[in-house]
């Protein structure tokens, strides 16, 4: 009896320890997908002209305020883009990511190229992740 007793501990254990294991791989993929959805958003979000919405991807790690330095010019046009992820840290709340955008001003016509790498960060407060950078400085 004892020894059932002890055998049924142990395989209660083991069901928790993969119960929990398997809950983390869960979180850190849901992570990963809000990395995606974010860079994403931010990128279509200055792709098609809604700075407003970038912006409020744009927060300091450290939790100071950062003024937007950069004005976007209102006759810059956003014709494509490009992320990727560089680096991912094991935890899934840091990662490093790269996005080039083609753009041209309506006076000119010709058209130039910007990129960015910035560091993502995930506040598990809110549970989003958000840009420890500035939005593109587009120039002529």
């Amino acid at each position: 009896m004892r020894h059932r007793s002890l055998r049924i501990l142990v395989v209660l254990a083991a069901v928790a320890t993969a119960a929990a294991s398997g809950c983390a791989q869960i979180e850190k993929k849901s992570r990963v997908i809000k990395l995606d959805q974010a860079v994403r958003l931010y990128a279509d979000s200055i792709r098609w002209g809604n700075f407003e919405t970038a912006a409020g991807l744009v927060r300091r790690r450290d939790g100071k305020t950062s003024a937007m330095a950069v004005t976007i010019p209102a006759d810059v046009r956003v014709s494509a883009y490009a992320s990727n992820v560089l680096s991912l840290n094991e935890q899934s709340d840091e990662a490093t990511v790269v996005t080039s955008f083609n753009y041209f001003f309506t006076s000119t016509n010709s058209v130039r190229v910007i990129s960015q790498t910035d560091l993502w960060w995930f506040d598990p407060t809110t549970e989003q992740w958000f840009m420890d950078g500035s939005l593109p400085d587009f120039r002529p």
